[in-house]
């Protein structure tokens, strides 16, 4: 019977054993999964919303910038174009220069 006896022993180690042995249950991660799906559900829409506006905002400064560009550029060609005759006309003759002196009409 010592045998018998030894045997038992061993069923109820491994009973015991597999009892201590540390690991989650499908029922804990089932839970985690769900909480972790419904914080996704309430957070979700909210950040693909703060992500839409930030792509608005940022839009919006760069179509403000390139205004602001195009503004300067229309102000240098606008002085750029009142400016050259203004130089031409106002430009000392050089002397021995025919060209220069036909233009300003001397």
């Amino acid at each position: 019977m010592a045998q018998g006896a030894s045997v038992l022993e061993r069923k109820r180690s491994c009973r015991t054993g597999r009892r201590n042995e540390r690991g989650f249950t499908l029922v804990e991660i089932l839970v985690v999964i769900t909480i972790i799906g419904l914080i996704m559900a309430l957070v979700g829409p909210r950040v693909l919303n703060y992500l839409s506006e930030s792509k608005v905002k940022a839009a919006k400064i760069q179509i403000q910038s390139f205004s602001s560009a195009l503004d300067l550029f229309y102000l240098s060609a606008v002085l750029l174009v009142l400016l050259i005759p203004l130089i031409w006309i106002a430009r000392p003759a050089r002397r021995g220069d025919g060209a220069a002196a036909e233009a300003v009409g001397h």
